[in-house]
């Protein structure tokens, strides 16, 4: 974080100014000026691109700031929708114990566990069972009866 100090100042500076941004890299390896930079992590996230496709590593400086410092539990009693956290039981980027504190927090917020790491879970055969898992969740909580009754207050 300390190396970042220097461009999120200036783009916050640029910003009010209303210049061109200063920007990041969004992951890069150890040591690198990037807002992701833990081991393996830049070679995880390009395996995520379809081949063929172009991925722009970059980031407004400011914007990966706050990717570093968000904390989605603050305001998660205060979340009224259901919501899913998927979790890989092997997560290399955010402590997996963050996530699990969020699914219990959010009211109407759960839980669900993959035998992965924060890179497998997009690719076969846990993208397969995470998709499904999502799907199965949605179906559950858009049900339209689902949503009339709690119109309702049935």
């Amino acid at each position: 974080m300390a190396r970042l100090v220097a461009p999120i100042t200036s783009d916050v500076i640029r910003a009010s100014l209303r210049l061109p941004r200063r920007y990041i890299q969004l992951v890069g390896e150890p040591g690198e000026e990037a807002a992701v930079t833990e081991p393996g992590a830049k070679a995880g996230w390009y395996s995520t691109v379809s081949p063929g496709q172009e991925f722009e590593n970059r980031v407004a400086a400011a914007a990966g700031a706050e990717l570093i410092l968000s904390n989605a539990s603050r305001k998660a009693r205060d979340i009224e929708a259901p919501i899913l956290v998927c979790l890989p039981d092997h997560e290399t980027l955010i402590p997996p114990i963050l996530a699990e504190r969020l699914a219990q927090r959010v009211p109407r917020g759960e839980a669900r566990h993959y035998n992965g790491d924060h890179f497998q879970v997009y690719h076969p055969p846990l993208v397969v069972e995470l998709i499904r898992d999502q799907v199965a969740f949605l179906t559950e909580h858009l049900d339209s009866r689902d949503t009339e009754k709690r119109a309702v207050g049935a």
